[in-house]
């Protein structure tokens, strides 16, 4: 498994999170965060063909540690988000 950003965007409001997995062309991602002890999901992506998978919204996020969890819910990996969300 690779996690490769493919695009830097402008910063504004909202997010943008591009994700490029090698191996995966198929299946939902899902973006969460912690709040306290407890992990919530806030966004899922499809990922297409070419194993891409873009999480977006019109309200930017606040910052601290998020994870991406991978299809099938059995592996993540974490990324941290402060004020540049469009990567």
């Amino acid at each position: 498994m690779a996690f490769v950003p493919v695009t830097f965007g402008k910063p504004g409001n909202g997010f943008a999170v591009r994700v490029h997995l090698k191996g995966f062309t198929a299946g939902q991602l899902y973006l969460g965060n912690y709040y306290g002890h407890q992990t919530y999901v806030i966004d899922s992506a499809a990922i297409s063909p070419e194993g891409v998978a873009v999480f977006r919204g019109d309200t930017s996020l606040e910052g601290g540690i998020y994870f991406i969890l991978l299809p099938q819910k059995r592996r993540y990996f974490e990324i941290l988000i402060d004020t540049a969300q469009h990567f």
